[in-house]
């Protein structure tokens, strides 16, 4: 539709800040380690950094993702609704962004898998991966388009995303014996559901907020969110985002 292309835009900046902010914070903090760690040959140590790097940016991610999922509408219209950017504009751009953030985790991860291979000095897998996740995007986003038109393509990319991490995943499994994905299934899993239940409740708050303006119906329902989520947290052990609270307190005081 007319201003398709700027709505993929203005959703796909969005959706890349938490993919530079953390992924490639992370990926570029530990790769030294990781190198460190490969050229020692010392895979147990390589291991567990790695699942540990990817364990917090999951914890971190997911609740990120769900929160502009759930909020798409009410974030677009803030940033961005004024002038020419009408209602119609911002109902492109947040449908697109829903979409985008399917895969956000999974970007967020695979800026990890890219320093891991270079640290294990094995750059083939990423461009096989590369290749095969660039077909798959090409097929997807020309079947998907005639159904869905733009959130079809924005789909494309995140489905895309998610097979070349998946794909990634299971060729670095194969070259160390393990990348403790127990672990991290285990911690995307029970973060994702305490997080569709608490920014899911902070959703449903915005019903009862009907006569106070955008910015604090959104601020309240998302601060809302973000306590039950934090309470979920400690109550059901993460033990991630645990420890990332207990090392900012421990900076602050």
């Amino acid at each position: 539709p007319k201003g398709g292309i700027s709505a993929l835009s203005y959703a796909t900046t969005l959706n890349h800040l938490p993919i530079g902010v953390l992924g490639i914070t992370m990926a570029t903090s530990i790769f030294p380690s990781l190198a460190e760690y490969s050229a020692n040959n010392d895979k147990k140590n390589l291991i567990q950094l790695y699942s540990r790097g990817v364990r917090f940016v999951l914890t971190i991610t997911i609740p990120i993702a769900v929160i502009l999922f759930f909020f798409a509408n009410g974030i677009i219209t803030l940033l961005f609704q004024r002038g020419a950017f009408n209602q119609q504009a911002t109902l492109l751009t947040s449908s697109a962004l829903k979409m985008l953030t399917i895969g956000l985790a999974a970007f967020v991860v695979h800026a990890i898998l890219i320093k891991i291979f270079y640290a294990i000095n094995n750059i083939v897998p990423l461009l096989i991966s590369t290749c095969l996740a660039l077909l798959l995007k090409i097929f997807l986003s020309i079947w998907l388009v005639k159904i869905f038109m733009l959130t079809g393509l924005a789909l494309s990319t995140s489905l895309a995303g998610i097979f070349n991490v998946t794909l990634l995943s299971f060729l670095l499994r194969k070259r160390l014996g393990s990348i403790d994905g127990k672990r991290i299934i285990f911690t995307l899993i029970k973060v994702f559901i305490i997080s569709i239940i608490s920014f899911g409740l902070g959703r449903l708050a915005i019903n009862y907020m009907g006569g106070l303006v955008l910015i604090f119906r959104i601020s309240f329902a998302i601060g809302l969110g973000s306590i039950i989520f934090v309470s979920l947290v400690f109550i059901f052990k993460v033990e991630e985002f645990i420890f990332l609270t207990k090392k900012i307190a421990k900076t602050i005081l």
